[in-house]
């Protein structure tokens, strides 16, 4: 049986209803579960209403986890310093990956060499 595709602006109704301030926040999966989709189309959904349309959707990375709208600027304000300090940890991660060497034996495969000895 084919799943009939997720509305979005069903399920930014749902989460205004169900998911306004960061202590009710609701975990990805059990959303899914509601709309009968998985959690890959709830986050596809989120990127689209956030950064399509504009609208704030947090995610929280500790208790309560998941999904939830701010009732204030002061959750709006931690959601913001977590992402950037995310964001800030992938761009050393990334200047690290850049920077370090392939290992001997991938530099040897590059090379043409297929067995040592």
């Amino acid at each position: 049986m084919r799943k009939a595709r997720l509305n979005i602006d069903v399920l930014y109704r749902f989460l205004e209803e169900n998911c306004f301030g960061r202590k009710n926040a609701m975990k990805v999966d059990w959303i899914a579960k509601r709309f009968q989709t998985n959690g890959r189309s709830i986050t596809l959904a989120r990127h689209e209403l956030v950064v399509a349309r504009g609208l704030l959707i947090c995610g929280a990375k500790e208790e309560p986890y998941g999904l939830y709208l701010p009732s204030t600027d002061s959750e709006k304000k931690r959601y913001v310093n977590q992402i950037s300090a995310e964001v800030r940890e992938i761009c050393i991660f990334g200047r690290a990956i850049e920077r370090a060497p392939l290992p001997a034996r991938a530099r040897k495969v590059s090379q043409g060499v297929l067995f040592d000895g």
